[in-house]
C-alpha cells in the first residue's frame, strides 16, 4: 500500500498548491505568446515577467 500513500500525498500537495501551478502555466503561456511575436520581444518580456515575480516574492516572503 506504499503506492497508495504516495499517490495520496502527491494529490494533496497538488491541491494545496494549485494556485501556484496555475500561475506557472499562465507565465509559460504568456512567454510563448511573446516568443510568437518575435525572439527579442520574447526574451525581454519573459525577463520582465520573471523579474517582477521575483520582486513580488521577495517583498511578500516571511523569511527575513
Amino acid at each position: 500500500m506504499k503506492t497508495n500513500f504516495t499517490f495520496k500525498t502527491i494529490s494533496l500537495w497538488v491541491l494545496a498548491n494549485i494556485h501556484t501551478l496555475f500561475c506557472l502555466i499562465g507565465i509559460l503561456l504568456v512567454s510563448v505568446g511573446l516568443f510568437l511575436i518575435g525572439a527579442p520581444v520574447g526574451f525581454i518580456g519573459t525577463g520582465a515577467i520573471l523579474v517582477t515575480l521575483a520582486i513580488y516574492i521577495d517583498r511578500t516572503s516571511n523569511y527575513k
